[in-house]
């Protein structure tokens, strides 16, 4: 047998299938790991645009029940009193003897008729509603006007760790840099 029979036998040959099928298959395996990786960043995102979500709803709901019991106890005492200067006199007694839920707090200035509802919605966020007191034109109105209901962002409140890691320096240690 000639020399070149039997480097031609033992050897291995790639053709351009070959090669084409590997670099298919490396293409494959690259989407699919970007594909679970983003798919993963989305729930993790999802999760936490619903976890505040819900904590939102939750404020939202303890303050409107807040309210609730605020117009029973307004109802009994417009039904109580004879005239607009005996209910004006009494309306912040009668507000302040409700039972807080948990997590509210209130203020009221009483030279403005204003009264301001807090309620946390999570470490950094609280819902802020505002009512101005007013005396209803008939047993079916309102005791007060919503002037204000909003979300307010305490920007001063530290949210952990704000540091980001960098390049290992000289000294084999990661670099830290503040946002």
């Amino acid at each position: 047998m000639s020399e070149e029979k039997r480097r031609r036998k033992g050897s291995v040959r790639i053709g351009y299938t070959s090669i084409l099928l590997i670099f298919t298959m490396l293409c494959l395996v690259t989407f699919a790991t970007l594909s679970l990786v983003t798919v993963n960043s989305d729930y993790r995102l999802s999760k936490k645009v619903a976890d505040k979500t819900s904590a939102y709803y939750k404020a939202d709901t303890n303050v409107r029940d807040y309210l609730y019991q605020v117009d029973q106890y307004l109802t009994d005492w417009y039904m109580s009193c004879q005239d607009k200067d005996s209910f004006c006199q009494g309306e912040y007694e009668v507000i302040e003897s409700v039972i807080l839920p948990e997590g509210i707090n209130v203020a009221a200035d009483e030279e403005s008729s204003i009264y301001r509802i807090e309620c946390q919605i999570n470490d950094v966020q609280k819902l802020c509603v505002s009512l101005k007191l007013t005396y209803p034109k008939n047993e079916d109105g309102s005791f007060y006007d919503i002037t204000e209901w909003k979300t307010v962002t305490d920007n001063s409140v530290d949210a952990g760790d704000d540091t980001l890691p960098l390049l290992k320096n000289s000294e084999g240690r990661e670099g830290l840099i503040r946002k």
